[in-house]
């Protein structure tokens, strides 16, 4: 009698809840790791990154505008006009204190032989000077903070084309100084890149109005010639040669 499968023991599908829900459950997990292989592998359609003289940048570039002042040719020329003036302004101070502290001295010294009204009246004379000088070192002192200001806002917008430039040629949309940011990859930095941009396209500013106190310091003279050795000319026209 041939072997028959008792009809009891023979497997079926199982129509039970559960292993309906678990069979649709392993159906939808194989087309989500079907999308997500198929995003790894595709091509987006538009790029995070872009290519930038041979190197990757980001869509989001930084740079260091400070280190931009400091080290760019233009940037340099400012702060050259900007520490003359100061200068200057202290060298100013420095001689009117020394002017003040010589007339104090000589009323002190006089002060035996003038009378109480005459030398009360001096000494209000040389406080009013004193109070008046000392308003007028604050002004200045205020003037060249103010004028720092300006030569970093002129020198901004003298750059700015260039920053706008160069972020354009990277593919990048967003340019964020790198004192707003609290971390990021070097390969985003374009400082090195814009200090070069501004010392090719702008130099020191030279043509560029921007309102700025000019260098009047006076060039150094030329030497005058070396007087010939004496004899020296008279000798050579006897001689015929």
């Amino acid at each position: 009698m041939p072997w028959r499968r008792n009809p009891m023991t023979r497997k079926t599908p199982s129509n039970s809840p559960f292993r309906r829900s678990s069979e649709a459950v392993m159906r939808r997990l194989g087309r989500i790791a079907a999308l997500c292989l198929a995003g790894v592998f595709a091509t987006p359609a538009t790029p995070v990154l872009a290519q930038d003289f041979g190197q990757v940048v980001s869509d989001i570039l930084v740079v260091d505008r400070e280190r931009l002042f400091q080290e760019s040719t233009f940037g340099q020329a400012l702060s050259h006009l900007l520490e003359t003036e100061r200068a200057r302004l202290e060298a100013e101070t420095q001689q009117i204190e020394a002017d003040l502290e010589a007339e104090e001295q000589a009323l002190t010294d006089a002060r035996a032989s003038l009378s109480n009204e005459d030398f009360r009246a001096r000494a209000d004379v040389f406080d009013a000077k004193v109070r008046e000088l000392r308003q007028q070192r604050d002004k200045a002192q205020e003037d060249l903070v103010a004028q720092i200001e300006k030569t970093r806002r002129a020198f901004l917008v003298a750059i700015n084309p260039i920053l706008i430039d160069l972020m354009r040629d990277a593919g990048a949309s967003i340019l964020l100084d790198r004192r707003s940011v609290l971390f990021s990859a070097s390969r985003i930095d374009i400082t090195d890149k814009a200090i070069a941009l501004v010392d090719e396209k702008i130099g020191e500013g030279e043509g560029l109005d921007i309102g700025l106190p000019k260098d009047n310091t006076p060039e150094p003279e030329d030497a005058p010639d070396a007087p010939a050795a004496p004899g020296t000319d008279d000798q050579t026209d006897r001689s015929g040669n």
